[in-house]
Protein backbone atom coordinates (compact mmCIF):
# COMPACT_ATOMS: atom_id res chain seq x y z
CA UNK A 1 0.00 0.00 0.00
CA UNK A 2 1.26 3.70 -0.89
CA UNK A 3 0.20 6.21 1.46
CA UNK A 4 0.34 9.72 0.09
CA UNK A 5 0.39 12.31 3.23
CA UNK A 6 -0.31 16.05 2.80
CA UNK A 7 -1.27 18.85 5.07
CA UNK A 8 -5.29 19.35 4.77
CA UNK A 9 -5.18 22.05 2.06
CA UNK A 10 -6.71 25.50 2.88
CA UNK A 11 -10.03 26.27 2.02
CA UNK A 12 -10.57 26.43 -2.00
CA UNK A 13 -6.41 25.97 -2.13
CA UNK A 14 -5.75 24.57 -4.73
CA UNK A 15 -2.06 24.69 -6.16
CA UNK A 16 -0.37 22.52 -9.13
CA UNK A 17 1.13 19.92 -5.35
CA UNK A 18 -2.53 19.29 -4.40
CA UNK A 19 -4.15 18.92 -7.85
CA UNK A 20 -1.16 16.31 -8.59
CA UNK A 21 -1.69 14.59 -5.10
CA UNK A 22 -5.72 14.45 -5.50
CA UNK A 23 -5.11 13.14 -9.27
CA UNK A 24 -2.60 9.82 -8.40
CA UNK A 25 -5.10 9.93 -5.20
CA UNK A 26 -7.68 8.66 -7.62
CA UNK A 27 -5.75 6.38 -9.09
CA UNK A 28 -4.34 4.78 -6.28
CA UNK A 29 -7.81 4.19 -5.27
CA UNK A 30 -9.37 2.39 -8.09
CA UNK A 31 -6.19 0.13 -7.89
CA UNK A 32 -6.90 -0.30 -4.76
CA UNK A 33 -2.92 0.41 -4.05
CA UNK A 34 -3.57 3.02 -1.46
CA UNK A 35 -4.56 6.30 -0.48
CA UNK A 36 -4.08 10.70 0.01
CA UNK A 37 -4.43 11.01 3.58
CA UNK A 38 -4.63 14.56 5.29
CA UNK A 39 -2.39 14.98 8.25
CA UNK A 40 -1.43 18.13 9.67
CA UNK A 41 2.24 18.46 10.65
CA UNK A 42 1.50 18.98 14.09
CA UNK A 43 0.31 15.23 14.03
CA UNK A 44 3.03 13.34 11.81
CA UNK A 45 4.67 12.22 14.64
CA UNK A 46 1.59 10.63 16.23
CA UNK A 47 0.01 9.32 13.15
CA UNK A 48 2.89 7.57 11.32
CA UNK A 49 3.35 4.79 13.95
CA UNK A 50 -0.30 4.25 13.77
CA UNK A 51 0.03 4.04 9.81
CA UNK A 52 2.75 1.76 10.04
CA UNK A 53 1.65 -0.84 12.57
CA UNK A 54 -1.79 -1.28 10.76
CA UNK A 55 -0.17 -1.39 7.18
CA UNK A 56 3.47 -3.53 7.98
CA UNK A 57 5.23 -3.00 4.72
CA UNK A 58 3.55 -0.20 3.30
CA UNK A 59 5.50 3.35 1.83
CA UNK A 60 4.64 6.22 3.22
CA UNK A 61 5.21 9.53 0.86
CA UNK A 62 5.62 12.52 2.42
CA UNK A 63 4.45 16.16 0.37
CA UNK A 64 7.40 18.62 0.20
CA UNK A 65 4.73 20.74 2.04
CA UNK A 66 5.82 19.71 5.19
CA UNK A 67 9.30 20.83 4.90
CA UNK A 68 7.77 24.28 5.29
CA UNK A 69 5.91 23.70 8.34
CA UNK A 70 7.93 21.82 10.52
CA UNK A 71 11.61 19.46 10.90
CA UNK A 72 10.92 15.69 9.81
CA UNK A 73 9.60 14.20 12.94
CA UNK A 74 12.06 11.83 14.79
CA UNK A 75 9.78 9.07 14.31
CA UNK A 76 10.96 8.37 10.55
CA UNK A 77 14.41 6.85 12.11
CA UNK A 78 12.07 4.43 14.05
CA UNK A 79 9.45 3.16 11.88
CA UNK A 80 9.43 -0.65 11.33
CA UNK A 81 12.11 -1.67 8.99
CA UNK A 82 9.38 -3.14 6.54
CA UNK A 83 8.03 0.66 6.09
CA UNK A 84 9.71 2.34 3.91
CA UNK A 85 9.18 6.51 3.37
CA UNK A 86 9.70 8.90 0.42
CA UNK A 87 9.26 12.44 0.19
CA UNK A 88 8.15 13.65 -2.77
CA UNK A 89 9.39 17.51 -3.72
CA UNK A 90 6.83 19.19 -5.75
CA UNK A 91 9.55 22.21 -5.15
CA UNK A 92 12.17 23.55 -3.06
CA UNK A 93 10.65 25.97 -0.42
CA UNK A 94 14.46 27.79 -0.57
CA UNK A 95 14.14 28.98 -3.65
CA UNK A 96 11.49 31.48 -2.63
CA UNK A 97 13.27 34.43 -4.00
CA UNK A 98 11.13 36.36 -0.71
CA UNK A 99 13.45 34.85 1.68
CA UNK A 100 16.37 37.09 3.32
CA UNK A 101 19.87 34.96 3.21
CA UNK A 102 19.38 34.01 6.70
CA UNK A 103 16.21 32.64 5.95
CA UNK A 104 17.33 30.81 2.97
CA UNK A 105 19.82 28.68 4.75
CA UNK A 106 17.50 27.78 7.62
CA UNK A 107 15.40 26.58 4.94
CA UNK A 108 18.00 24.53 2.85
CA UNK A 109 18.98 23.23 5.75
CA UNK A 110 16.02 21.38 7.06
CA UNK A 111 15.52 20.25 3.33
CA UNK A 112 18.91 18.51 3.38
CA UNK A 113 16.98 17.06 6.63
CA UNK A 114 14.08 15.72 5.21
CA UNK A 115 15.64 14.31 2.17
CA UNK A 116 17.94 12.48 4.43
CA UNK A 117 15.38 11.52 6.73
CA UNK A 118 13.66 9.13 4.19
CA UNK A 119 14.76 5.99 2.07
CA UNK A 120 13.93 8.06 -1.05
CA UNK A 121 12.55 11.07 -2.89
CA UNK A 122 10.29 11.58 -6.05
CA UNK A 123 11.02 14.65 -7.86
CA UNK A 124 7.78 16.31 -9.59
CA UNK A 125 10.08 17.65 -12.48
CA UNK A 126 13.73 17.16 -13.87
CA UNK A 127 14.30 20.58 -12.81
CA UNK A 128 14.04 19.98 -8.81
CA UNK A 129 15.75 16.24 -9.36
CA UNK A 130 18.76 18.28 -10.97
CA UNK A 131 19.04 21.07 -7.70
CA UNK A 132 19.15 18.42 -5.32
CA UNK A 133 21.71 15.86 -6.39
CA UNK A 134 24.60 17.19 -4.55
CA UNK A 135 22.56 15.41 -1.66
CA UNK A 136 20.50 12.64 -3.36
CA UNK A 137 19.28 11.08 -6.57
CA UNK A 138 15.52 11.47 -7.03
CA UNK A 139 12.78 9.44 -9.45
CA UNK A 140 11.25 11.52 -11.48
CA UNK A 141 7.40 11.47 -11.99
CA UNK A 142 5.94 14.69 -13.85
CA UNK A 143 2.71 15.47 -13.79
CA UNK A 144 0.04 14.41 -16.67
CA UNK A 145 -2.39 16.70 -18.80
CA UNK A 146 -5.91 15.74 -19.02
CA UNK A 147 -6.89 14.74 -22.06
CA UNK A 148 -8.64 17.74 -22.76
CA UNK A 149 -5.27 19.53 -23.40
CA UNK A 150 -3.86 17.04 -25.92
CA UNK A 151 -4.24 18.52 -28.66
CA UNK A 152 -3.95 22.16 -29.36
CA UNK A 153 -6.69 24.14 -31.62
CA UNK A 154 -5.37 24.74 -35.14
CA UNK A 155 -6.20 28.33 -35.07
CA UNK A 156 -7.72 31.14 -32.41
CA UNK A 157 -10.02 33.14 -33.41
CA UNK A 158 -9.62 36.88 -32.73
CA UNK A 159 -12.25 37.52 -30.01
CA UNK A 160 -13.84 41.18 -30.10
CA UNK A 161 -11.88 41.39 -26.18
CA UNK A 162 -8.16 40.91 -25.74
CA UNK A 163 -7.71 38.95 -22.84
CA UNK A 164 -4.52 38.77 -20.86
CA UNK A 165 -4.33 36.15 -17.55
CA UNK A 166 -1.76 36.29 -15.34
CA UNK A 167 -1.60 33.16 -12.42
CA UNK A 168 0.81 33.70 -9.76
CA UNK A 169 0.03 34.96 -5.88
CA UNK A 170 -0.33 38.62 -5.82
CA UNK A 171 2.97 40.37 -4.29
CA UNK A 172 5.63 42.71 -5.41
CA UNK A 173 8.21 39.98 -6.30
CA UNK A 174 6.02 38.42 -8.88
CA UNK A 175 5.71 41.72 -11.20
CA UNK A 176 1.83 41.98 -11.72
CA UNK A 177 2.14 45.80 -11.40
CA UNK A 178 4.26 46.27 -14.43
CA UNK A 179 2.29 43.78 -16.01
CA UNK A 180 -0.55 45.23 -15.72
CA UNK A 181 0.74 48.75 -16.03
CA UNK A 182 1.77 47.22 -20.19
CA UNK A 183 -2.01 45.90 -20.41
CA UNK A 184 -3.29 49.90 -19.53
CA UNK A 185 -0.48 51.85 -21.41
CA UNK A 186 -1.33 48.98 -24.41
CA UNK A 187 -3.38 51.23 -26.35
CA UNK A 188 -5.72 47.90 -26.93
CA UNK A 189 -9.05 49.61 -25.82
CA UNK A 190 -10.72 46.44 -25.17
CA UNK A 191 -8.10 44.69 -23.04
CA UNK A 192 -9.23 42.76 -20.26
CA UNK A 193 -6.80 42.14 -17.36
CA UNK A 194 -7.51 38.47 -15.70
CA UNK A 195 -4.94 38.07 -11.84
CA UNK A 196 -5.84 34.33 -10.84
CA UNK A 197 -4.14 33.44 -7.31
CA UNK A 198 -3.94 34.16 -3.37
CA UNK A 199 -4.88 37.81 -2.09
CA UNK A 200 -1.57 40.30 -1.61
CA UNK A 201 -0.82 40.07 1.94
CA UNK A 202 0.17 43.32 1.44
CA UNK A 203 -3.12 45.14 0.56
CA UNK A 204 -0.65 48.31 -0.68
CA UNK A 205 0.28 46.14 -3.56
CA UNK A 206 -3.34 45.14 -4.10
CA UNK A 207 -3.94 48.81 -4.90
CA UNK A 208 -1.04 49.60 -6.42
CA UNK A 209 -2.26 47.14 -8.77
CA UNK A 210 -5.75 48.23 -9.16
CA UNK A 211 -4.03 51.90 -9.72
CA UNK A 212 -1.50 50.79 -12.93
CA UNK A 213 -4.50 49.09 -14.09
CA UNK A 214 -6.31 51.98 -14.08
CA UNK A 215 -8.84 52.74 -17.53
CA UNK A 216 -8.49 48.46 -18.57
CA UNK A 217 -10.91 45.80 -16.71
CA UNK A 218 -9.00 43.89 -14.60
CA UNK A 219 -10.60 40.88 -12.62
CA UNK A 220 -8.97 39.55 -9.45
CA UNK A 221 -10.71 36.12 -9.18
CA UNK A 222 -8.17 34.59 -6.68
CA UNK A 223 -8.05 31.15 -6.11
CA UNK A 224 -9.98 28.63 -8.08
CA UNK A 225 -10.44 25.19 -8.83
CA UNK A 226 -8.06 23.71 -12.05
CA UNK A 227 -11.53 23.49 -13.78
CA UNK A 228 -12.06 26.90 -13.61
CA UNK A 229 -8.45 27.92 -14.17
CA UNK A 230 -8.81 25.46 -17.66
CA UNK A 231 -11.78 27.75 -18.68
CA UNK A 232 -10.40 30.82 -18.03
CA UNK A 233 -7.20 29.80 -20.13
CA UNK A 234 -9.10 28.78 -22.94
CA UNK A 235 -10.49 32.60 -23.08
CA UNK A 236 -7.33 33.91 -23.18
CA UNK A 237 -5.17 35.42 -25.76
CA UNK A 238 -2.41 35.68 -24.19
CA UNK A 239 -0.96 34.10 -20.43
CA UNK A 240 1.33 35.36 -18.19
CA UNK A 241 2.95 33.43 -15.87
CA UNK A 242 4.99 35.44 -12.57
CA UNK A 243 5.72 32.82 -11.10
CA UNK A 244 9.50 32.99 -9.84
CA UNK A 245 10.88 29.58 -8.42
CA UNK A 246 8.40 26.74 -10.04
CA UNK A 247 9.55 23.37 -10.22
CA UNK A 248 7.24 22.52 -13.21
CA UNK A 249 5.15 25.22 -14.47
CA UNK A 250 1.59 23.25 -14.68
CA UNK A 251 -0.37 26.47 -16.15
CA UNK A 252 2.41 27.26 -18.48
CA UNK A 253 1.98 23.85 -19.97
CA UNK A 254 -1.46 23.87 -19.89
CA UNK A 255 -1.46 27.19 -21.74
CA UNK A 256 0.90 26.12 -24.39
CA UNK A 257 -1.04 22.78 -25.13
CA UNK A 258 -4.06 24.89 -25.55
CA UNK A 259 -2.39 26.93 -28.06
CA UNK A 260 -2.22 30.15 -25.76
CA UNK A 261 0.63 32.37 -26.30
CA UNK A 262 3.05 32.41 -23.26
CA UNK A 263 5.49 35.31 -21.79
CA UNK A 264 7.04 33.49 -18.38
CA UNK A 265 10.10 33.58 -16.07
CA UNK A 266 12.59 31.08 -16.82
CA UNK A 267 11.81 28.63 -14.13
CA UNK A 268 11.78 25.28 -13.54
CA UNK A 269 10.46 23.48 -16.88
CA UNK A 270 9.49 26.69 -18.73
CA UNK A 271 12.16 26.30 -21.32
CA UNK A 272 10.86 23.10 -21.99
CA UNK A 273 7.17 24.23 -23.01
CA UNK A 274 8.33 27.54 -24.33
CA UNK A 275 10.50 27.72 -27.98
CA UNK A 276 11.37 31.31 -27.29
CA UNK A 277 10.06 33.48 -30.35
CA UNK A 278 8.11 30.79 -31.38
CA UNK A 279 5.00 29.79 -29.13
CA UNK A 280 5.71 32.60 -26.30
CA UNK A 281 8.55 34.62 -24.57
CA UNK A 282 11.20 33.94 -21.65
CA UNK A 283 12.52 36.18 -19.33
CA UNK A 284 14.67 36.11 -16.45
CA UNK A 285 12.85 35.75 -13.64
CA UNK A 286 12.25 38.99 -11.22
CA UNK A 287 12.71 41.07 -14.69
CA UNK A 288 9.84 43.02 -13.91
CA UNK A 289 10.77 45.77 -16.76
CA UNK A 290 11.36 42.72 -19.54
CA UNK A 291 8.38 40.64 -18.45
CA UNK A 292 5.82 44.03 -19.08
CA UNK A 293 7.98 44.95 -22.07
CA UNK A 294 6.96 41.54 -23.85
CA UNK A 295 3.98 42.29 -22.59
CA UNK A 296 3.60 45.46 -24.23
CA UNK A 297 5.09 44.35 -27.54
CA UNK A 298 2.52 41.64 -28.29
CA UNK A 299 -0.84 43.70 -27.47
CA UNK A 300 0.67 46.65 -29.89
CA UNK A 301 1.24 44.00 -32.15
CA UNK A 302 -1.81 41.75 -32.60
CA UNK A 303 -0.67 39.60 -35.83
CA UNK A 304 2.57 38.70 -34.05
CA UNK A 305 0.42 38.07 -31.53
CA UNK A 306 -1.68 35.78 -33.12
CA UNK A 307 1.01 34.55 -35.23
CA UNK A 308 3.17 32.78 -31.78
CA UNK A 309 1.47 29.50 -31.26
CA UNK A 310 3.47 28.13 -34.85
CA UNK A 311 5.94 25.66 -32.38
CA UNK A 312 4.70 22.15 -32.49
CA UNK A 313 3.33 21.04 -28.76
CA UNK A 314 5.62 19.23 -26.98
CA UNK A 315 4.89 15.41 -25.78
CA UNK A 316 3.20 15.77 -22.68
CA UNK A 317 2.90 13.21 -20.19
CA UNK A 318 -0.28 12.18 -19.20
CA UNK A 319 -1.77 11.31 -16.00
CA UNK A 320 -1.76 7.34 -16.23
CA UNK A 321 1.98 7.75 -17.29
CA UNK A 322 2.36 9.82 -14.05
CA UNK A 323 1.17 7.21 -12.32
CA UNK A 324 3.02 4.33 -13.17
CA UNK A 325 6.53 6.13 -12.74
CA UNK A 326 5.29 7.31 -9.17
CA UNK A 327 4.11 3.50 -8.47
CA UNK A 328 7.78 2.72 -9.53
CA UNK A 329 9.67 5.43 -7.88
CA UNK A 330 7.79 4.63 -4.47
CA UNK A 331 8.56 0.97 -4.72
CA UNK A 332 12.13 1.00 -5.55
CA UNK A 333 14.77 -0.47 -3.02
CA UNK A 334 15.29 1.22 -0.19
CA UNK A 335 18.02 4.26 -0.52
CA UNK A 336 21.34 4.61 1.17
CA UNK A 337 21.62 7.65 3.14
CA UNK A 338 25.17 8.03 2.94
CA UNK A 339 25.56 10.60 0.21
CA UNK A 340 24.68 10.91 -3.46
CA UNK A 341 24.17 7.48 -5.70
CA UNK A 342 26.81 7.30 -8.39
CA UNK A 343 24.78 6.32 -11.60
CA UNK A 344 26.85 7.86 -13.90
CA UNK A 345 29.62 5.70 -15.55
CA UNK A 346 32.92 6.92 -14.87
CA UNK A 347 34.83 8.56 -17.32
CA UNK A 348 38.71 9.76 -17.44
CA UNK A 349 40.55 12.02 -19.96
CA UNK A 350 42.92 9.86 -22.20
CA UNK A 351 44.35 11.92 -24.53
CA UNK A 352 43.56 15.79 -26.13
CA UNK A 353 45.06 18.19 -28.65
CA UNK A 354 44.25 20.94 -30.68
CA UNK A 355 42.93 20.55 -33.80
CA UNK A 356 42.48 22.91 -36.55
CA UNK A 357 39.46 23.48 -38.60
CA UNK A 358 37.70 25.49 -40.98
CA UNK A 359 35.47 27.27 -37.73
CA UNK A 360 38.95 27.70 -35.76
CA UNK A 361 41.10 25.54 -33.63
CA UNK A 362 38.98 23.37 -30.99
CA UNK A 363 40.30 21.70 -28.51
CA UNK A 364 39.28 17.92 -28.56
CA UNK A 365 39.18 15.67 -25.19
CA UNK A 366 38.85 11.84 -25.76
CA UNK A 367 37.46 10.13 -22.51
CA UNK A 368 37.17 6.79 -22.11
CA UNK A 369 34.05 5.48 -19.91
CA UNK A 370 34.39 1.39 -18.74
CA UNK A 371 31.31 0.36 -20.34
CA UNK A 372 30.87 2.36 -23.44
CA UNK A 373 33.77 2.90 -24.88
CA UNK A 374 35.58 6.29 -26.20
CA UNK A 375 33.81 9.87 -26.58
CA UNK A 376 35.25 13.14 -27.25
CA UNK A 377 34.68 16.55 -26.14
CA UNK A 378 35.32 19.22 -29.43
CA UNK A 379 35.19 22.31 -27.31
CA UNK A 380 36.54 25.99 -27.56
CA UNK A 381 36.90 28.38 -24.40
CA UNK A 382 36.76 28.25 -20.95
CA UNK A 383 33.43 26.17 -20.13
CA UNK A 384 33.04 26.81 -16.23
CA UNK A 385 33.04 31.01 -16.03
CA UNK A 386 30.63 32.77 -17.54
CA UNK A 387 26.70 32.30 -19.50
CA UNK A 388 26.17 29.10 -19.91
CA UNK A 389 28.12 27.87 -23.06
CA UNK A 390 26.56 26.70 -26.03
CA UNK A 391 26.41 23.18 -26.03
CA UNK A 392 25.52 20.11 -28.05
CA UNK A 393 25.20 16.39 -27.41
CA UNK A 394 25.76 14.99 -30.63
CA UNK A 395 25.29 11.08 -31.43
CA UNK A 396 28.06 9.53 -34.08
CA UNK A 397 26.17 9.03 -37.47
CA UNK A 398 28.97 7.62 -40.57
CA UNK A 399 26.80 7.74 -42.96
CA UNK A 400 25.83 10.86 -42.76
CA UNK A 401 29.06 12.69 -41.66
CA UNK A 402 31.60 10.17 -43.53
CA UNK A 403 29.63 9.55 -46.28
CA UNK A 404 27.43 12.57 -46.50
CA UNK A 405 24.11 10.19 -46.62
CA UNK A 406 20.89 12.42 -47.58
CA UNK A 407 19.06 10.59 -45.58
CA UNK A 408 19.37 12.63 -42.30
CA UNK A 409 20.48 16.37 -40.73
CA UNK A 410 23.12 14.65 -38.60
CA UNK A 411 26.09 16.15 -40.52
CA UNK A 412 24.37 19.16 -41.08
CA UNK A 413 24.01 19.84 -37.50
CA UNK A 414 27.10 18.80 -36.74
CA UNK A 415 28.56 21.13 -39.04
CA UNK A 416 26.17 23.96 -37.66
CA UNK A 417 27.02 23.52 -33.87
CA UNK A 418 30.90 23.93 -35.03
CA UNK A 419 29.92 27.03 -36.66
CA UNK A 420 28.12 28.67 -33.97
CA UNK A 421 31.14 27.97 -31.42
CA UNK A 422 33.76 29.55 -33.83
CA UNK A 423 31.73 32.38 -34.44
CA UNK A 424 31.37 33.36 -30.32
CA UNK A 425 35.03 31.60 -29.95
CA UNK A 426 33.24 29.54 -26.66
CA UNK A 427 31.05 26.32 -26.98
CA UNK A 428 31.56 22.44 -26.86
CA UNK A 429 30.26 19.92 -29.13
CA UNK A 430 29.88 16.28 -26.95
CA UNK A 431 30.51 13.61 -29.57
CA UNK A 432 29.00 9.64 -28.77
CA UNK A 433 29.79 6.85 -30.26
CA UNK A 434 25.96 5.76 -30.46
CA UNK A 435 25.27 5.00 -34.17
CA UNK A 436 21.73 4.67 -35.02
CA UNK A 437 20.29 5.68 -31.89
CA UNK A 438 22.25 2.99 -30.29
CA UNK A 439 21.85 -0.34 -31.84
CA UNK A 440 25.14 0.30 -34.42
CA UNK A 441 26.28 0.74 -37.67
CA UNK A 442 25.20 -2.39 -39.27
CA UNK A 443 21.92 -2.68 -37.63
CA UNK A 444 21.65 0.88 -39.09
CA UNK A 445 22.04 -0.59 -42.83
CA UNK A 446 19.63 -3.24 -41.75
CA UNK A 447 17.16 -0.58 -40.45
CA UNK A 448 17.81 1.46 -43.82
CA UNK A 449 17.12 -1.70 -45.72
CA UNK A 450 13.78 -1.90 -43.99
CA UNK A 451 12.92 1.61 -44.64
CA UNK A 452 13.76 1.14 -48.60
CA UNK A 453 10.72 -1.63 -47.76
CA UNK A 454 8.26 1.24 -46.66
CA UNK A 455 9.04 1.53 -42.66
CA UNK A 456 9.98 4.68 -41.08
CA UNK A 457 13.10 4.88 -38.88
CA UNK A 458 10.91 4.20 -35.78
CA UNK A 459 9.19 1.13 -37.10
CA UNK A 460 12.52 -0.07 -39.25
CA UNK A 461 14.08 -0.53 -35.40
CA UNK A 462 10.61 -2.08 -33.85
CA UNK A 463 11.13 -4.84 -37.03
CA UNK A 464 14.82 -5.51 -35.85
CA UNK A 465 13.74 -6.18 -32.03
CA UNK A 466 15.13 -2.59 -30.92
CA UNK A 467 13.67 -0.06 -28.81
CA UNK A 468 12.68 2.98 -30.52
CA UNK A 469 16.06 4.55 -29.20
CA UNK A 470 19.05 2.91 -27.05
CA UNK A 471 21.22 6.42 -26.78
CA UNK A 472 22.38 7.19 -22.98
CA UNK A 473 23.31 10.49 -22.17
CA UNK A 474 24.56 9.88 -18.45
CA UNK A 475 28.38 10.02 -20.29
CA UNK A 476 27.31 13.55 -21.76
CA UNK A 477 26.61 14.63 -18.50
CA UNK A 478 30.12 13.00 -17.02
CA UNK A 479 31.92 14.92 -19.50
CA UNK A 480 30.28 18.40 -18.90
CA UNK A 481 30.69 17.80 -14.92
CA UNK A 482 34.72 16.82 -15.45
CA UNK A 483 34.71 20.16 -17.08
CA UNK A 484 32.30 22.27 -14.41
CA UNK A 485 30.06 23.13 -17.52
CA UNK A 486 27.16 22.61 -15.42
CA UNK A 487 24.57 25.37 -16.55
CA UNK A 488 24.24 24.97 -20.26
CA UNK A 489 22.15 26.40 -23.47
CA UNK A 490 21.49 23.55 -24.95
CA UNK A 491 21.60 22.41 -29.13
CA UNK A 492 18.89 19.89 -29.45
CA UNK A 493 15.24 19.68 -30.82
CA UNK A 494 15.19 15.77 -28.73
CA UNK A 495 13.38 15.73 -25.94
CA UNK A 496 14.37 12.95 -24.41
CA UNK A 497 17.77 14.56 -24.42
CA UNK A 498 16.89 17.87 -22.76
CA UNK A 499 15.22 15.17 -19.61
CA UNK A 500 17.91 13.01 -19.57
CA UNK A 501 20.66 15.41 -19.07
CA UNK A 502 18.69 17.39 -16.48
CA UNK A 503 17.86 13.95 -14.63
CA UNK A 504 21.74 13.75 -14.33
CA UNK A 505 22.42 16.99 -12.71
CA UNK A 506 23.07 19.34 -15.97
CA UNK A 507 21.04 22.44 -15.33
CA UNK A 508 19.71 23.85 -18.96
CA UNK A 509 19.16 27.45 -19.18
CA UNK A 510 17.91 27.63 -22.60
CA UNK A 511 17.69 25.26 -25.23
CA UNK A 512 18.68 26.46 -29.35
CA UNK A 513 16.76 24.16 -31.95
CA UNK A 514 18.18 23.00 -34.95
CA UNK A 515 16.64 23.57 -37.90
CA UNK A 516 17.77 21.26 -40.96
CA UNK A 517 17.05 21.86 -45.04
CA UNK A 518 14.89 19.15 -46.50
CA UNK A 519 15.33 17.09 -49.72
CA UNK A 520 13.34 14.49 -51.39
CA UNK A 521 15.29 11.69 -49.12
CA UNK A 522 15.11 12.63 -45.82
CA UNK A 523 11.87 14.74 -45.50
CA UNK A 524 9.92 11.56 -44.53
CA UNK A 525 12.64 11.07 -41.81
CA UNK A 526 12.38 14.68 -40.10
CA UNK A 527 8.75 14.39 -40.08
CA UNK A 528 8.63 11.16 -38.58
CA UNK A 529 11.37 13.06 -36.17
CA UNK A 530 9.03 15.71 -35.61
CA UNK A 531 5.69 13.54 -35.23
CA UNK A 532 6.20 10.25 -33.63
CA UNK A 533 9.56 11.11 -31.39
CA UNK A 534 8.30 14.75 -30.39
CA UNK A 535 11.91 16.57 -31.84
CA UNK A 536 10.91 20.61 -30.97
CA UNK A 537 12.16 23.23 -33.85
CA UNK A 538 11.17 21.00 -37.15
CA UNK A 539 8.33 23.44 -37.81
CA UNK A 540 9.69 25.80 -40.15
CA UNK A 541 11.45 23.17 -41.90
CA UNK A 542 8.49 20.96 -42.90
CA UNK A 543 5.61 23.73 -43.45
CA UNK A 544 4.84 24.46 -46.69
CA UNK A 545 6.25 27.56 -48.50
CA UNK A 546 3.19 29.58 -47.89
CA UNK A 547 3.00 28.63 -44.98
CA UNK A 548 6.34 28.63 -43.36
CA UNK A 549 5.85 30.41 -39.51
CA UNK A 550 6.35 34.04 -39.07
CA UNK A 551 9.94 34.57 -36.96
Amino acid sequence: MIFLLQPPRQHRRISGGYRYNSELGKRLQAERRGRVVDIPAERLARELPVLAEDHPGCVLVLDSLYIGASEPPEVLANLDGSVETRLLLHYLPSQNPRLSEDERERTAAREAAWIHAVDGVIATSFHTAAAIRGLREAEVARPGMESLFQHAPATRSPSEILTVIAIANLMPEKGQEEVARAVASSGVESARLVLIGDDSLDPEYTRAVEKAAHGIDLEHKGILEPEEVSRELRSADLFVSASAYESYGMATAEAVALGVPVVTYRTGEADHWIQDGENGYLVEPLRFEDLAKRVSQLLKDPVRLRSLPTCPPPAFPTWDDTFLHFVSASQKPRRSHSGPDRSESGVRLYSHCDLPTAHGVFRVDVYRAESEGESLLISMGDLSHGPPPFVRVHSECFTGEVLHSLKCDCREQLLMAMQIIGERRRGAIVYLRQEGRGIGLGNKILAYAEQAKGADTVEANHILGFPTDLRDFSTAAAILKEKQAMRIELNTNNPDKIESLKAHGIIIERVRASTSETNPHNVDYLKTKFQSLGHLGLASSLAPPDETPEK
